[in-house]
């Protein structure tokens, strides 16, 4: 929100457990100024968990989203503040990126790089990890259904 308030023109989702690499923001900004859109999903280049594989499949398949859990994303402000709050259904921050592609924002992705991680995951690498991002899919199949509404290109 705060971005917003503040006037920026764009904002970004990071993960903070450093897989990320900071220049790969800059090739997101890169494509959102090249295909003027409202938000830029990082594809990871590899996965750590069969839930990702799932709510890949099925992201893929509903909203033309190919990774949307992936941390690092690139907003419009002026596109995403119409479909705050960010994440008030605890899905595992792809909420917003669902709720615009749904709304007809235009979305590209572009590929990241994934580093091994150099502090923990907050969901774990147990099975209660799985578990709280298979409940994430189970609500969203609930609150965006499973036929496809998106429209391929």
């Amino acid at each position: 929100y705060h971005a917003i308030t503040k006037g920026y023109l764009f904002f970004a989702t990071f993960d903070a457990d450093g897989q990320f690499d900071p220049e790969d923001l800059e090739r997101l900004l890169e494509v959102q100024i090249k295909e003027n859109s409202d938000i830029v999903i990082g594809i990871r280049s590899h996965l750590n968990r069969v839930s990702e594989h799932i709510i890949n499949f099925y992201g893929r398949f509903k909203f033309g989203i190919s990774d949307p859990l992936c941390g690092l994303k690139l907003y419009r402000s002026s596109s995403a503040s119409k479909y705050l709050p960010f994440d008030r259904l605890q899905l595992v921050g792809m909420e917003l990126a669902c709720r615009m592609v749904m709304a007809g924002c235009k979305m590209c992705e572009c590929s990241v790089a994934v580093r091994p991680r150099r502090d923990g995951s907050r969901y774990g690498q147990s099975f209660g990890g799985e578990l709280k991002i298979l409940r994430a899919f189970f609500t969203t199949i609930k609150v965006f259904g499973l036929r496809s509404k998106v429209n391929k290109k």
